[in-house]
């Protein structure tokens, strides 16, 4: 039963290709018509004649840039780190200016540095007094010590 089934399904799909192409074909009267068309060649079998546009050539100028998207890399870079932290106040070098080893680049802020001496020699006359006064009543016999 399969079998019987598979051959007439083949013998269709044959049926059905001569068909699509015999229908495909260009008739008689068609390629009459599209003959009766065209102009007549100029010499015998040189086919169909081609539509063509013509325009004069002018001659214009073209910008000569060009617009991309990336990014930057230097070839030579070099890392600045602090040996000691602060603001910078000054930058004693230019750009691309060779420097010689152990030259001075950066000026830092004075006034953090500054403010933090006034605040270490401001606790050194607090703890002064505090000792003085540990000593004077140690000597009066009143003061037992820490704890």
């Amino acid at each position: 039963m399969n079998k019987a089934v598979i051959g007439v399904a083949a013998i269709l799909i044959v049926v059905a290709g001569a068909a699509g192409f015999w229908l495909g074909r260009p008739s008689d009267a068609s390629k009459t018509a599209a003959a009766a068309a065209a102009p007549a060649a100029s010499a015998p079998g040189s086919g169909p004649a081609v539509s063509v546009e013509a325009i004069k050539v002018e001659r214009l100028a073209l910008p000569q840039g060009i617009t991309a998207v990336g990014s930057l890399r230097s070839d030579e870079s070099i890392t600045l780190r602090p040996e000691v932290a602060g603001r910078i106040s000054a930058i004693q070098f230019r750009e691309g200016e060779r420097v010689a080893k152990g030259a001075p680049l950066v000026k830092l802020d004075p006034s953090v540095t500054q403010a933090e001496l006034q605040q270490a020699q401001a606790n050194m006359v607090l703890a002064k007094a505090k000792y003085d006064r540990a000593v004077d009543l140690q000597e009066q016999g009143l003061y037992l010590g820490p704890g």
